[in-house]
């Protein structure tokens, strides 16, 4: 049975500029959405990309969750959206932009209700196959991502008798973690470190206090 949210949300800063939200997003025009239609992933920095085709899908996954990786292949959703805003803000105060000074994090939504032609199947338990409609040509007009529910994804694996942390576990139980991984391919064989924005709702954009 297929059970996704109807809202997911992503904070995001990109305080180490490493993904170009501050270049590609702006408030103010094309209504908050990127110039480019393109999230991006770390990898667009000097990534790893084949990593996901050296290491087991799983060990990606649990890399991701624990801290120490920051060029992973996923980026990262929660279900509750005040959760989303704290790693935004990195836990600072913060009110919606007001169209003065900059802005310092954006909050995306994801949404399937906001996607055309979309088609969907769970391939694991908590892993989802999407495919959807975008107006990018290098994706021949169709984004292909894999959505993850962290919390039964691992649930499973240690059914399974793989190894999980307790932190790990007790990391995504709290975020109410959910993973985005893009998967049309891309040059040489690799996956895309693009996602087709097709499948974000709404973004809005806030500035935080005592920076």
């Amino acid at each position: 049975m297929i059970s996704i949210p109807e809202f997911l949300y992503r904070g995001d800063s990109d305080s180490k500029q490493e993904r170009h939200l501050h270049e590609l997003y702006n408030p103010n025009i094309n209504g908050g959405y990127s110039s480019s239609g393109l999230l991006m992933t770390n990898l667009n920095n000097s990534g790893k990309g084949k990593a996901i085709f050296d290491t087991s899908f799983q060990e990606l996954v649990q890399s991701h969750v624990s801290p120490g990786w920051e060029k992973t292949h996923f980026l990262s959703f929660s279900e509750c959206e005040e959760r989303a805003k704290f790693f935004g803000s990195g836990g600072k105060e913060y009110f919606p932009y007001m169209g003065e000074n900059k802005w310092d994090f954006l909050l995306l939504t994801f949404s399937l209700n906001c996607m055309t032609s979309i088609y969907k199947k769970e391939i694991f338990h908590g892993v989802y196959y999407i495919e959807y409609d975008t107006s990018r040509i290098e994706f021949n007009f169709k984004a292909k991502i894999l959505l993850m529910n962290l919390k039964e994804y691992l649930k499973e694996l240690k059914r399974l008798n793989i190894n999980i942390l307790p932190e790990q576990i007790e990391n995504v139980n709290r975020d109410k973690e959910w993973l985005i991984l893009p998967i049309n391919e891309f040059a040489k064989g690799e996956f895309s470190y693009k996602i087709a924005t097709e499948c974000i709702n709404q973004i809005d954009y806030y500035t935080c206090i005592n920076q």
